[in-house]
């Protein structure tokens, strides 16, 4: 094993634990109270909807059913590349957006938060959410060529990508869209018969 990953496993640890005290405290209720009240409902539903986004129509259905069928033989049905496209992603960004809408202070019968206390619990909120707009524009500012090109490379696997197998990875091919805006969504929602 990796000394790096003993040390990384054991600071962790001790930072959790040391986090953790906090909620065994008299007011520890208060502070678990605002972190549940803020941090799992908003942060879940925006991972949800951006795991259907980036697999569905940045990955792309058509690899990710080409990726399934290497490893499992079978090809996905239409129903659920349908659900994977386009009613999951809808639920989600209609949940997300009621949340976000009916987004308040955390309320108890018996204690009032300070501004403060709401101010630390919506930093919780977006904490988790923070790696992925960062992830995006780190990778933008170190890509070349123009903006459309950068979105274009970061949104393609690079050559590295593929299977473990070493069996598997001399008939693997990466999936390369053709078309236009509209023969790709027709390709993610349909398949492409041509293989």
């Amino acid at each position: 094993m990796n000394s790096h990953t003993v040390l990384l496993t054991a600071f962790l640890c001790t930072i959790c634990f040391v986090l953790g005290i906090l909620l065994t405290t008299n007011g520890g209720i208060y502070i678990f109270q605002l972190i549940d009240w803020y941090a799992p409902s908003l942060c879940i539903t925006f991972a949800a909807l951006l795991e259907c986004i980036i697999i569905s129509w940045i990955y792309g259905a058509e690899r990710f059913n080409r990726d399934i069928q290497m490893m499992i033989g079978k090809s996905i049905p239409l129903m659920m590349r349908i659900g994977w496209c386009l009613i999951t992603p809808i639920v989600m960004l209609a949940l997300f957006l009621t949340i976000c809408a009916k987004y308040g202070p955390p309320n108890s019968a018996s204690y009032t938060y300070p501004d403060f206390a709401i101010a630390i619990g919506q930093f919780f909120a977006i904490l988790p959410m923070l790696p992925v707009p960062v992830t995006i524009i780190w990778g933008l500012v170190h890509s070349e060529g123009t903006f459309l090109q950068r979105i274009k490379t970061l949104a393609r696997p690079d050559s590295s990508w593929g299977p473990n197998s070493k069996r598997h990875w001399q008939t693997y091919k990466v999936y390369e869209y053709r078309g236009g805006v509209v023969d790709r969504i027709r390709v993610n929602l349909l398949g492409d018969r041509r293989r």
